[in-house]
């Protein structure tokens, strides 16, 4: 399968109309929630909603174009136009059969129907717009789409509700996935504060009654009571990974995790989890050395991103606290990038010197390879940096206790300010700490003549991961000894 990024985001909110505009408001507490301006409520029980302001379409889009969109249409344009201007692209140099678009609404173009509606009862129907059908139908938000920037690909509309956003951009990444398409540009637009879409959902007793904007969303509060129709549109440009490699574009997201189960975990206790994809080194170097560089280059760069003020990440990181981990060929490259890190140069070739010198206090090595890169030709010797080595006793990728060769090359010039453990498990393999490896090492042909039935379960061994690595970050960088004896003593927390 396709590996798919996305390069390019879009929006048009009530916080805001451009990505920028909705993240400052979000950093501002800005609430988009207010009185009705749409229409006039003094015979409705409902007040509030979360409406567009300050949207103009025929300052964003052609004067023409405009007037035959729908809202909601004219939201995804002006949202895909943005998205498509982050990515980079240049849609006259890619196949246009190759673009696609994925962008669904859940209700489509409900103002104009209900307009057109009036005319018919109060004119009669020679006055409906001949154009009533085309604004009003759901799909004319990726029609409209594709149109305005000649995607002449794959163009699908879906709508399943409050999940339309979020669908059509999961179609658009198989689609790409599969080959389909080697860009999509997909998301979700709505524009239904109309009076039969607030009358609707108020008879279904859906949305709240309060007149008090900063109490109006509070689905997770016991005092919710319901909630707030809201309008706008999200756009994102998904490409295939080596045509936004080869085109040079910027990759806000990566596709490919298989640990965001872990990045998850332990971002919710609290840590700052940045995963780096390094697999594409595997057939233009497959050195460690390489890896370890890669890594160390995109440290220096998440800590640039900790200074920008304009980014979500701002000083949410702590600098002088930061942990390596690594799966596999991972796992021994974070013992040489700390090598890397200490030294002033490339143990090999001093030509090439090295000026990083991070914070770098602990490191998790996951089933990891050994020896693959000797510096100087010697075997990679640490000291002072605390060190997790954990080993399955089913790796048939990598020799059973491999890891422990580093982890005997691990020294502390003083007691008790230092922790190295190895986690030995019985019924683990090597590919399922990673959640996208399952098959490579327990299907067939190797299966065959593997005891699989010896295995643990996938979800028990990322279970098992998740919980060490969290008693050993708290212990190493938080200096949380609540479960650090967790590390040197298993039997005690044994079933």
């Amino acid at each position: 399968m396709r590996r798919v990024v996305v390069t390019g985001m879009g929006a048009i909110t009530p916080i805001g109309n451009s990505v920028d505009e909705f993240w400052q408001g979000i950093k501002a507490g800005k609430v988009g929630i207010d009185e009705i301006t749409k229409f006039d409520t003094t015979d409705y029980s409902v007040k509030l909603a979360a409406e567009v302001k300050d949207f103009v379409a025929k300052e964003r889009m052609e004067f023409k174009a405009a007037k035959r969109m729908s809202p909601f249409s004219q939201y995804a344009v002006c949202a895909a136009k943005e998205a498509l201007e982050q990515s980079g692209l240049d849609l006259t140099k890619e196949d246009p059969y190759k673009v696609g678009v994925s962008v669904g609404s859940g209700v489509g173009g409900m103002k104009d129907m209900e307009e057109e509606n009036k005319k018919l009862l109060e004119k009669g129907p020679g006055r409906v717009k001949p154009l009533l059908v085309p604004m009003m139908i759901t799909n004319m938000a990726a029609g409209n789409v594709a149109i305005a920037f000649g995607a002449k690909g794959k163009c699908i509309n879906v709508v399943t509700a409050c999940a339309t956003g979020t669908h059509s951009i999961g179609e658009a990444y198989r689609s790409i996935q599969c080959g389909e398409a080697d860009v999509m540009i997909a998301g979700g637009t709505e524009s239904s504060i109309t009076p039969l879409g607030v009358a609707g959902f108020t008879s279904l007793t859906a949305l709240t009654k309060t007149t008090d904007k900063t109490q109006a969303s509070i689905p997770f509060d016991k005092k919710r009571s319901g909630f707030v129709m809201g309008e706008g549109a999200g756009i994102v440009v998904l490409e295939e990974l080596e045509h936004a490699l080869d085109s040079n574009h910027s990759i806000t997201a990566e596709s490919y995790l298989g640990y965001d189960y872990l990045g998850e975990y332990l971002a919710s206790h609290g840590y700052v989890f940045v995963s780096v994809d390094e697999n594409i080194l595997n057939e233009r170097s497959g050195e460690n050395d390489a890896r370890a560089v890669l890594l160390l280059e995109n440290i220096g760069e998440i800590l640039k991103k900790n200074k920008d003020e304009s980014l979500p990440v701002y000083g949410k990181i702590d600098e002088n606290h930061i942990a390596l981990m690594g799966h596999s060929r991972g796992g021994e490259m974070i013992a040489d990038a700390y090598l890397f890190n200490e030294y002033d140069a490339y143990p090999g070739n001093g030509m090439f010197t090295f000026d990083y010198h991070y914070s770098i206090q602990a490191l998790i090595a996951v089933a990891p390879s050994v020896n693959q890169y000797l510096p100087a030709g010697h075997e990679t010797e640490l000291s002072d940096v605390d060190y997790l080595v954990l080993q399955g006793a089913n790796d048939q990728d990598i020799s059973v206790f491999l890891g422990n060769e580093q982890y005997e090359n691990v020294s502390f010039s003083k007691d008790g300010a230092y922790i190295a453990s190895s986690l030995y498990i019985a019924g683990a393999n090597h590919g399922q700490f990673n959640t996208e490896w399952g098959g490579y090492d327990i299907g067939r042909p190797f299966s065959l003549w593997l005891n699989v039935k010896n295995f643990i379960t996938a979800e028990d061994q990322q279970e098992i991961l998740k919980i060490a690595s969290l008693v050993f970050l708290d212990k190493s960088l938080k200096e949380n000894n609540t479960y650090a004896d967790f590390l040197t003593d298993y039997a005690k927390y044994a079933a």
